[in-house]
């Protein structure tokens, strides 16, 4: 059983500034390890890229920041996503996947006659469309693609294969709790003027 959740469960109060210490620490160490030139970061306005944008803000790198909206995306999220990039990144851009995913969504759907597509499976070719586009940008830039994914979604199966996972996933170790907890620690002693975490903890 140790290597099942339990393995994971904290007993004790997390300290965050010492959690801040180690994920930035361990963002710079892999990146001089592997000779990273950029980092690539989807933004979708949420907490958990936004908390990584904050993360990877410390590294001495290029952070591109791509928002890539689709049709699902609330207007709060894309305020968010705007908010967070332009705190945090290098450069921002907002690409528009509606018009690309209509296209591979209604070529998927004929694939197979008389099976229509599934939310899941339409969310799964929103994931891998938006993936593509980081790692076309990352194999430009010499970077990597930053993962998102906290440890309740590696635990719930909530991500793509090919589609979520990246290069490096800064908040893995942490539940989507600590994720928030991080996020406030950070908005009270790193980035006490900036509002994007702010913006995030409210979505």
């Amino acid at each position: 059983m140790k290597d099942g959740i339990e393995k994971y469960v904290r007993v004790t109060p997390i300290d965050y500034a010492e959690v801040y210490k180690n994920l930035v620490g361990g963002i710079k160490s892999y990146c001089e390890k592997n000779h990273i030139k950029a980092l690539v970061l989807g933004i979708s306005g949420g907490i958990d890229s936004t908390v990584c944008a904050a993360l990877c803000k410390q590294v001495d790198l290029p952070l591109i920041g791509v928002s890539l909206p689709c049709s699902t995306n609330g207007t709060d999220e894309v305020s968010s996503a705007t908010l967070a990039g332009n705190e945090f990144c290098t450069t921002f851009e907002e690409i528009n996947l509606e018009e690309v995913y209509e296209t591979v969504e209604g070529f998927c759907k004929g694939t197979l006659h008389n099976i229509d597509t599934t939310p899941i499976s339409r969310g799964n070719i929103k994931a891998r469309l938006r993936m593509i586009t980081l790692y076309d940008i990352a194999s430009r830039m010499g970077g990597i693609v930053v993962d998102t994914d906290n440890l309740t979604e590696h635990f719930l199966g909530f991500w793509t294969l090919h589609g979520d996972d990246g290069d490096f996933n800064p908040i893995g170790c942490l539940w989507k709790h600590e994720v928030y907890g991080l996020a406030k620690w950070m908005k009270e002693n790193v980035y006490k003027d900036y509002k994007a975490l702010e913006a995030a903890i409210a979505i």
